[in-house]
């Protein structure tokens, strides 16, 4: 590696660090801003994916009861709505329970 040049995390699930130069590459995703890799590694953990799956399912779940069975209200709370944001509104709300008025 040449002097200058830093080695960065490829979220590809290989576990590799690979030269990206000082600039990066857009095409395939490499980077070297060291805070985005972090977070692509971290994001790239299996057990992450799983837990981020976990949780949009169960968005998705407190959206169609809260709507009273919507289908499009489970998929907004589960693929629009951000994981950590959504958990903590759906469990204030009250987890799967039908909004009161409606």
């Amino acid at each position: 590696m040449a002097s200058g040049t830093v080695k960065y995390f490829y979220p590809s699930g290989t576990g590799e660090y690979i030269d990206v130069g000082d600039a990066g590459d857009s095409e395939t995703g490499l980077t070297n801003n060291p805070a985005v890799a972090k977070y692509m590694e971290f994001m790239s953990n299996p057990a992450v994916r799983i837990a981020n799956m976990v949780v949009s399912g169960a968005l998705a779940y407190h959206g169609y009861k809260r709507h009273k069975g919507s289908i499009l209200w489970a998929i907004v709370w589960g693929v629009f709505v951000p994981n950590v944001i959504g958990l903590p509104i759906a469990l204030a709300e009250g987890f799967g329970k039908p909004q009161k008025g409606k």
